[in-house]
């Protein structure tokens, strides 16, 4: 179970007024990265461990769900353990938005 901690953060909050308010203007792209963010995990991609917070924050920020998901990842550290990844995702919209995220 997920628990979706980051959409009750106050810049969360924050950034979602202002992306609701226009004042940004349309989205085309945003772009995260979580990096050096600890010790690597034995058991646990970074795909499973990091990006669902990333994906809440985007469905909550953007109040859209992707019309298009891709993942990839590779081991570097431990043998058959993605510590490193992207993601991409598509939403809808007249110019739809692209998210990039690099997990590391």
């Amino acid at each position: 179970m997920v628990g979706h901690i980051f959409e009750y953060n106050s810049a969360v909050h924050a950034l979602k007024k202002y992306i609701d308010s226009g004042e940004l203007g349309d989205i085309y792209y945003l772009d995260t990265a979580r990096l050096s963010l600890g010790l690597f995990q034995r058991d646990s991609n970074v795909i499973w461990d990091l990006a669902p917070h990333d994906i809440s924050i985007l469905l909550y920020l953007l109040g859209k769900k992707p019309i298009s998901v891709s993942a990839q990842g590779t081991p570097c550290v431990f043998e058959n353990i993605f510590d490193v990844a992207y993601l991409n995702m598509v939403f809808p919209g007249k110019y739809p938005s692209l998210y990039s995220c690099k997990l590391a």
